[in-house]
């Protein structure tokens, strides 16, 4: 027997836009000055905590004053409490308006940045 979850959400926007691949960093500032049309406006850098120490290998990444940079750890998978707790932290932080969230490592890193993306989109 299934069990289905109301969750009262009925319209879900999910992540519009995969880059991956050599060189894709040096795409992300001409993209993201797209979205960014107001100076209000931040981008949420989420990134795999292996670069805090090897930050050479982000080459061309260039966050504007405003923005946030997040390690996050990959020692855990992550949970619903982990992202709530960042998502609340972002939001929280500066109370500018985000344009977009952009994730910067493998698998774990990755699914916190679509679900914090979901959460800050969605709500939730």
């Amino acid at each position: 027997m299934t069990t289905t979850l109301d969750t009262g959400i009925s319209n879900a926007r999910n992540v519009n836009r995969y880059l991956f691949g050599s060189g894709t960093i040096g795409q992300l500032t001409t993209l993201l000055s797209e979205r960014r049309k107001k100076k209000e406006k931040q981008v949420v850098y989420l990134v795999d905590e292996y670069f805090e120490t090897n930050s050479s290998a982000l080459g061309m990444l260039s966050p504007e004053s405003n923005d946030q940079l997040i390690y996050i750890s990959t020692r855990d998978e992550p949970t619903t409490q982990s992202i709530d707790q960042l998502t609340e932290t972002i939001t929280g932080s500066s109370g500018k308006e985000i344009c977009a969230v952009v994730g910067i490592g493998g698998g774990i890193t990755l699914d916190t940045a679509k679900a914090v993306s979901n959460l800050l989109t969605n709500g939730g």
